[in-house]
């Protein structure tokens, strides 16, 4: 590691934390969020790429559900269960305010959000029927500039499933991937409008069969990498990758990592054309272009209380992890901390 912080407690300080955001800031300079399970706050710690921090400051004066990045800025979902329903707050790179919405209905688990065009943007949800438990995903429309006006363009007829993710296969048109529970994977291609203009089977190909996808990342040529896990046996999951067409037919792919490392939670791009792979607790992988694994880094054996649980590519090659630390030995009894670290181009091993 180039540099590492541990972010331990204080009386204004948060103990018992985990990092669970990375973004770049105005000016080039970046800040890690964390979150505070004790003090049910938000915290926000400036510091520039040779490792010199900032003042911490609270962002939020209360936990949020989901961190969704946006092409300019993030968002921000809070689900408020006595009134069943999500606030999401948009914010700018400099965390200026720039919209907010309520949605009816929806509930904490499943979260993403896409950007098809300047207009709007495109937000999946789940929502739980009360009456019978069953929880369906949603797909709505976004327009801030009219006044942040909301509109349900779509609800999947799936019930009673494992995960949801909304893709971008082409400029004109949307995905929504829903993993039934003990179910392949299904995905529905809507237009812009919310028409469906068709759907079909996620796993019709053995490199996608029974995948179920947590992130993805557009490459140059047009096509999709898809991460996430595959279970071929009920609870038995292990890290997957996929590159799909804009069709979403599976063109190369398939399991990336050991058995400790569950899933890939995270596709990051890199300046050069490239992809990184987040393979929690203590792997990150180099892609190529076309989705195949080059490099890898990992945890050293003796780091192996720290467990990273997000990052972020910079310019030069390499990448800003962050994470928990679970205290072992004599400092046992301690709380959980936060920590930052940067990870040169030169440390990922070829393989």
């Amino acid at each position: 590691m180039e540099w590492m912080h541990n972010i331990v407690g204080g009386t204004a300080f948060p103990v018992d934390a985990t990092g669970i955001g990375l973004t770049l800031e105005p000016g080039q300079g970046y800040a890690l969020w964390i979150t505070d399970a004790r003090s049910a706050r938000v915290w926000r710690l400036p510091f520039n790429a040779n490792g010199n921090l900032g003042r911490m400051s609270i962002a939020c004066e209360r936990l949020y559900d989901a961190f969704l990045p946006l092409p300019q800025g993030y968002a921000l979902v809070f689900y408020e269960a006595a009134k069943r329903r999500a606030v999401i707050k948009g914010y700018s790179t400099g965390h200026e305010n720039l919209w907010e919405c309520a949605l009816p209905d929806a509930d904490s688990l499943h979260w993403d959000l896409a950007a098809l065009d300047d207009e709007s943007l495109f937000l999946l949800y789940s929502s739980c029927n009360p009456y019978d438990a069953y929880r369906q995903a949603h797909v709505a429309r976004i327009t801030p500039r009219d006044k942040n006006k909301v509109q349900i363009l779509f609800t999947t007829p799936d019930e009673d499933f494992i995960h949801a993710q909304l893709l971008v296969p082409q400029p004109e048109r949307l995905a929504a991937c829903v993993r039934s529970r003990g179910a392949a994977t299904v995905v529905y291609f809507i237009d812009d409008k919310g028409e469906l203009l068709h759907d079909g089977l996620f796993a019709a190909h053995p490199h996608s069969r029974w995948g179920v996808p947590l992130c993805r990342v557009p490459l140059e040529n047009g096509d999709i990498l898809m991460g996430g896990y595959k279970e071929n046996d009920p609870g038995r999951r292990r890290a997957w990758i996929c590159r799909f067409d804009a069709d979403i037919s599976a063109l190369n792919g398939g399991i990336v990592a050991e058995k400790t490392e569950q899933a890939v939670t995270a596709l990051l791009p890199e300046a050069g054309g490239g992809v990184l792979a987040l393979c929690p607790p203590w792997k990150i992988l180099r892609l190529s272009s076309k989705g195949f694994v080059t490099h890898i880094w990992q945890v050293p054996e003796a780091w192996r209380a720290n467990s990273i649980t997000t990052i972020l590519s910079v310019p030069d090659g390499g990448c800003l992890i962050a994470g928990r630390s679970w205290p072992a030995g004599k400092y046992a009894q301690a709380e959980p901390a936060a920590w930052l670290a940067r990870i040169g181009a030169s440390e990922f091993v070829s393989i």
